[in-house]
């Protein structure tokens, strides 16, 4: 896909791809060989109609196409922004599988959901929704899963409200995604979407100690759907990680998104010196490391300019990167991030040490960070994950300087929820047991789904558990 240079993009948070024109989009639909059996619609999550879209697209029909994919996607223009197609729908393309390209198919989604966004052609809410039907439905947590149950349930004629803890709306789309790969009009145009077919937003409540599952349903609600997310993340748990410097990746992006408005949590944005380490190799990695290249681009331009996306002028003031490296205890080949962002991110100057791994952070006399020691790591049986274990190598130690730490190891679930609701079935890690087909819990009336339920997964998968936990709170409730 295209995307803009990244010399220029490297000092700002305007949006990284470029996206297809219409010339592009039309020439890329025509490769798609309309597969009798596509194997493409079997890889994607949500078994989106992909041959039926691009259909349309070479048809210049770009409403029916639109219409194909909201069948079963809620979010064409986010999911075809941060999918991870390589190793989904592109990743079973018939062309990939036989040493080729793969059609672009999330370039493609998402040529056709920017559209839909940009000519403001979308079907008008009260042409969709269903009469009311006088039911409630309660959704904690306003991340993708949430929020395409939440649509659904509106559009059938319920009356839903969604109670998310930040004081922004969106879950990870909106605080764990940079503005540069998603960027907010984006969003927001599907949020205003949802409050237009009446969904309501309660936002700075957390379910679980502001209220809780049993609160809800005594006020009325008919039903109530878990879509919380993972937002506990995961340490290192080696010494030295209560020292100033050292961040966790969720804190350090929502501070930073959050401190230009005036809402971040505690101290404000973080504030970050010359050397910034990442730990971790995924997509939250990936989007850290870039994110604190911006910042450091930013300090050393000569002025500095308002951006749209996300206003990091006062942020950026008092930060001032010179090396972002990302620090990953597997080699390049385990790494999960998308292909495309670790491409992206070493565009743009990010470094990369493969096969090390911290052991402890060094403070000086002020508890501030200025080291941390690592050890090199070798490669052994693959572990439950299928990827190659790392194996300490005795005698490797050495120290590399730094004065931030960002740690992106992934996300754990608040147990919170389940230890506060009678009857939810929650493993060790506090993941919710549901049945697989319909989201249902061992507590009537309550469903759950996305990484509350799975862990850490994508968007796409998020999406679709969150679609099907509402058919059947529909049908629960019409029977009721």
């Amino acid at each position: 896909m295209p995307a803009r240079d990244p010399h220029e993009r490297s000092v700002d948070f305007e949006e990284v791809e470029l996206g297809y024109s219409r010339e592009q989009a039309l020439v890329e639909a025509t490769r798609c060989l309309q597969c009798p059996e596509p194997l493409c619609i079997q890889g994607c999550p949500v078994h989106n109609d992909i041959p039926g879209f691009i259909r349309a697209l070479v048809d210049q029909d770009f409403q029916r196409g639109i219409a194909v994919l909201r069948r079963t996607t809620n979010f064409p223009a986010i999911c075809g922004r941060v999918c991870d197609f390589a190793r989904q729908c592109e990743g079973a393309c018939v062309l990939a599988q036989e040493g080729g390209d793969a059609i672009a198919i999330g370039a493609l989604e998402r040529f056709l959901g920017t559209w839909e966004q940009a000519s403001g052609r979308r079907q008008q809410p009260a042409e969709q929704k269903a009469p009311a039907t006088g039911r409630r439905v309660a959704v904690v947590g306003s991340g993708p899963s949430g929020l395409a149950c939440a649509a659904d349930l509106a559009l059938r004629g319920h009356q839903v409200t969604v109670f998310e803890s930040l004081p922004i709306i969106g879950g990870a789309l909106a605080w764990g995604i940079p503005t540069f790969r998603l960027p907010p009009p984006v969003l927001a145009a599907e949020i205003e979407f949802l409050e237009a077919v009446g969904v309501c937003f309660r936002v700075n409540t957390t379910i679980g100690t502001d209220l809780t599952i049993d609160n809800l349903l005594a006020q009325g609600y008919g039903a109530v759907f878990i879509g919380a997310g993972t937002i506990v993340p995961t340490r290192l748990r080696i010494p030295g990680e209560e020292l100033n410097g050292v961040y966790t990746a969720t804190e350090f992006l929502t501070r930073t998104k959050l401190s230009r408005s005036g809402q971040a949590p505690g101290e404000g944005a973080p504030t970050i010196g010359e050397r910034l380490a990442v730990i971790g190799a995924g997509n939250t990695a990936m989007d850290v490391a870039q994110t604190a290249v911006r910042l450091g681009s930013i300090v050393q331009r000569d002025g500095l300019k308002e951006f749209t996306s996300m206003d990091v002028a006062e942020t950026a003031l008092r930060l001032g990167f010179r090396e972002v490296t990302v620090v990953y205890r597997r080699s390049e080949s385990e790494m999960p991030a998308r292909r495309e962002e670790v491409g992206s991110a070493r565009e743009e100057g990010v470094r990369f040490m493969f096969l090390t791994t911290p052991v402890r952070f060094i403070g000086d006399e002020q508890a501030r960070l200025v080291a941390m020691e690592c050890q090199e790591m070798g490669l052994g049986a693959p572990d439950a994950s299928g990827r190659r274990r790392p194996v300490p190598k005795p005698g490797t130690e050495f120290t590399l300087p730094v004065d931030t730490v960002v740690l992106a190891l992934g996300y754990q679930a608040d147990k919170t929820l389940s230890e506060t609701t009678g009857g939810l079935a929650a493993d060790r890690w506090g993941l919710i047991t549901v049945d697989p087909e319909t989201g249902r819990t061992g507590r009537t009336g309550v469903w759950a789904g996305g990484d509350i339920v799975t862990g850490a997964d994508t968007v796409v998968r998020a999406m679709g558990a969150g679609k099907r936990a509402a058919r059947d709170i529909d049908r629960f409730l019409m029977k009721v």
